[in-house]
């Protein structure tokens, strides 16, 4: 018999784009020196061209599954990567092949807005989406707010649920923002719409539009066009800079240039972005929503806005911009709270032990 696999989902391929991307593309990138013992194999379900495409590359993925499962015999976890609606639906159809092989399925909950969605669904919908929890040998989630939540909902033992927060890398160089330096950055990462608050980004730029000292930088997949209008329509289209998606060494220079990272979402599970923003010590300003005021604390770590409030977010920019001091304590505290909780080394070892422990019990 061959040497058991872990089998990982990732949606759109190791350098798609998204955050469940990102994350795979980090835990791949450290797994061999970190969890030498147990091989990790990535599992694209969707691929990054299109509606039209995507069917194949998950007839590609169930094919290679079961493959895997009947011929080869080396799937010993199969880690499903989770968010809403047809990811979900993908997710079941993997754990069927899983369950005929008597193969255990750990269910990873990263959708942000999985709750109100989850709410919204068709009553079919949501019996599917309750039997892939409920027959997981472990679910993952973000924070204690997802923990709580999927428990309440499924009715799940809570020996069963993880907690498991997203980690990234430690920044390749180091590097202290300064505060002082005028014009400071503003960066935004993230899929560019209303779901992540891009226009509540530029209105609140917006009422800045008499200060010169800071520019902004709004990066990630969307239709740029509508808010760039928008940017032009307030007078500071000059000011903030819109790019497409960025690879993982454009993010870098990103954020090693930002001074402020903002994300003012109205829904999420937690974001790399945030992660990421602490990591580099920048002044992280963001909306409490999902698992973020688990890592970001209002006035220690970071500034937290209220959702949808254009005026919110002004106002905390302001503030890091008038108190070069404040911010910089700000930042030297984000930059603990990562070294402290969301360093991908320690990760990538709790979860090779959530790994090891699954196999033993279905061994």
């Amino acid at each position: 018999m061959s040497q058991k696999r872990i089998y990982m989902t990732v949606p759109r391929g190791l350098y798609g784009k998204g955050g469940i991307e990102r994350q795979c593309q980090y835990i791949r990138a450290a797994w061999p020196e970190t969890v030498p013992d147990l091989a990790l194999v990535p599992l694209v379900t969707r691929g990054d061209r299109g509606h039209l495409v995507w069917p194949w590359v998950y007839a590609g993925a169930c094919a290679r599954l079961f493959y895997a499962c009947a011929v080869r015999r080396d799937v010993g976890v199969l880690h499903l990567n989770a968010a809403v609606r047809a990811s979900l639906w993908r997710k079941v159809g993997l754990a069927l092949i899983a369950r005929a092989f008597r193969v255990p399925t750990v269910v990873h909950l990263h959708g942000g807005g999985f709750d109100n969605a989850f709410a919204k669904q068709h009553p079919v919908g949501q019996r599917l989406t309750r039997w892939l929890f409920r027959q997981s040998a472990l679910c993952i989630v973000l924070g204690q707010y997802w923990g709580d939540y999927i428990t309440r909902t499924f009715d799940l033992d809570p020996k069963r649920v993880t907690i498991l927060m997203n980690a990234v890398p430690t920044p390749p160089r180091s590097r202290t923002p300064d505060f002082t330096a005028r014009p400071q950055q503003i960066l935004f990462l993230g899929e560019v719409g209303e779901r992540k608050g891009v226009h509540i980004l530029v209105q609140a730029l917006g009422q800045l539009r008499e200060r010169t000292d800071w520019h902004c930088t709004i990066a990630g997949n969307g239709p740029l066009e509508v808010y760039q209008k928008q940017a032009e329509a307030l007078g500071i289209a000059d000011r903030i800079r819109f790019l497409g998606w960025q690879s993982p060494e454009q993010t870098e220079a990103l954020l090693g240039a930002a001074d402020v990272l903002v994300l003012p979402s109205f829904s999420e599970n937690l974001p790399m972005a945030v992660l990421e923003g602490l990591a580099y010590g920048l002044v992280v300003i963001s909306t409490p929503v999902g698992a973020i005021p688990e890592v970001v604390q209002d006035g220690v770590n970071g500034l937290l806005v209220p959702v949808g409030d254009a005026g919110a977010p002004a106002g905390a920019f302001a503030q890091a911009l008038d108190n070069p001091e404040r911010a910089r304590q700000l930042g030297a505290a984000a930059v603990e709270t990562f070294r402290e909780r969301l360093s991908l080394t320690p990760y990538c070892q709790k979860l090779g032990e959530l790994y090891r422990q699954v196999m033993q019990r279905h061994g």
